[in-house]
């Protein structure tokens, strides 16, 4: 991903704003996890594995939006 991201700012000419596009995965991510939780309810014989999978990739996502400050650590009250 680094090499391609790196690609794409040289080719584009300009600086690439990394804290946006983790904020972008995250949301990919969540939609992601929202539609697994969808296919894995209206078929209840399939694994948990792809839910496990995407809720580990949604929570390490979500952790480097903590990092960068966009997310807050707690919701609001």
């Amino acid at each position: 991903l680094d090499r391609a991201l790196r690609a794409y700012a040289e080719a584009s000419g300009g600086p690439l704003d990394l804290d946006l596009i983790n904020y972008y995965c995250l949301a990919v991510l969540l939609r992601c996890l929202v539609a697994t939780l969808v296919r894995q309810r209206n078929n209840p014989g399939q694994a948990d594995e792809p839910v496990d999978r995407m809720t580990r990739l949604v929570a390490a996502s979500l952790d480097t939006q903590r990092r960068t400050g966009r997310v807050a650590d707690t919701l609001p009250a």
